[in-house]
C-alpha cells in the first residue's frame, strides 16, 4: 500500500483548465463578477474569476496563456446595461450580450 501511495504522490494532478475567466474592471464590479461565475458554475461551466489589481492587459495574457478559450468583462458600463463583455481568446473577437447569450454560446464549446 506505501508503495502505491509513494507512486501517486509522484504523479502530477492537473485540474482541467477554466472555460473561462471573468474579470472585473473598475471599483465595483467584483460582486457581479462573483455573481456572473456563480451562475456560469451552476451551468457546468469551470470559471475562475481575476480578483487582483492586474491591469486589463496582464490579465488577458494570463487566460491566454494558461488556454482559457473565454474571457467575461464586466466594466461599470456593461453592468448599468446588464450585460457582459464576452471575449473569444481563440478568434480574437467581442461582443457585448446578456449573461444568459453568453451561456448558450459558451456551454456547446466547453463540455
Amino acid at each position: 500500500m506505501e508503495s502505491m501511495m509513494a507512486l501517486l504522490s509522484e504523479r502530477p494532478i492537473e485540474a482541467p483548465a477554466a472555460a473561462v475567466m471573468i474579470i472585473p474592471i473598475g471599483g465595483d464590479t467584483l460582486s457581479q463578477a462573483l455573481i456572473t461565475a456563480t451562475k456560469l458554475r451552476a451551468g457546468k461551466i469551470r470559471t475562475t474569476v481575476a480578483t487582483g489589481k492586474r491591469k486589463l492587459k496582464k490579465s488577458l495574457a494570463t487566460a491566454s496563456a494558461k488556454g482559457i478559450p473565454f474571457v467575461i468583462l464586466i466594466g461599470e458600463d456593461e453592468m448599468l446595461l446588464g450585460k457582459v463583455r464576452l471575449k473569444d481568446m481563440r478568434q480574437q473577437s467581442e461582443s457585448l450580450v446578456t449573461l444568459e447569450e453568453a451561456l448558450s454560446f459558451i456551454s456547446p464549446i466547453s463540455l
